[in-house]
Order: structure tokens, then sequence, then C-alpha cells
């Protein structure tokens, strides 16, 4: 999983022919709703590069499976270009939340201590455009 603007949640069959399935995601709201469910155990949780969860679960197939892993991220499921791997990306949230017409007078935006998100601002009392990095 690589770090970009969106979160991976991944879905494989661990043997052909066996109703076991792995899912691997980042996604933190992903990772809680899959540990709500009761045929659901978590394998590991990482925190190297990204937080990541791997769970493992059984569906009767394959497509069961896809269906699942839309079902949980509310997004669309992809076939990677790895075969048999499907992945569903799903839109990080700002935890942001600031007052609009502050940066629009005075071109300053200003953010909680415990926040990491770096951001320039670029436009005049016209045009405002706002890009995080």
């Amino acid at each position: 999983m690589n770090p970009s603007i969106n979160y991976e949640s991944y879905v494989w069959q661990l043997e052909k022919h066996k109703p076991i399935f792995r899912i691997t995601t980042n996604d933190h709201k992903v990772a809680r709703k899959l540990m709500k469910k009761e045929n659901v155990f978590m394998l590991s949780y990482g925190i190297q590069d990204s937080t990541s969860w791997t769970f493992q679960t059984s569906y009767e197939s394959l497509s069961y499976a896809v269906i699942g892993l839309g079902s949980v991220t509310n997004a669309d499921v992809i076939e990677s270009s790895f075969d048999g791997i499907f992945v569903s990306y799903t839109p990080k949230q700002s935890k942001t939340n600031f007052d609009i017409s502050k940066i629009m007078n005075e071109n300053t935006l200003e953010i909680e201590e415990d926040t990491n998100i770096k951001f320039d601002i670029d436009g005049d009392d016209d045009n405002l455009t706002i890009s995080f990095k």
C-alpha cells in the first residue's frame, strides 16, 4: 500500500477451491466495520509506513468476496494488476474544521496543533486556491 490521496482495501482468495479470503486495508473505517463482523478475524495490525490491518473471513465464492468488500468500503471494487486480487479505493477525509471566511479575509488558516496537514494558499480576494500536500 502506497501513501496516496485514497485509502486502499484488497481482497484475495487464500487457496483456490477453499472459501477462505484475506482482506487488507489501511482505512480505519473499513477496519472498524470488519472488526464488528462475527465471521471476520483480525490477523495483523501494522504501523510501519502507514497503518494497515489484515483480516481473514470466508465467502462462498470470489464473486461474493468482491461484493462483500464493496459493501464494507461503500466504493467500487476493481481487479488489480495482480491476478486474483481485487482493490477498492476510498477517499481520505480531511479532519480539519475551519472557517473559510477567515481564509478569504486574512489569507491565513488556523489549524489545531495535533494535525499533520501541509497546504499552500494562492490567489486573491476573487480567486482563492488551497492545495493540500
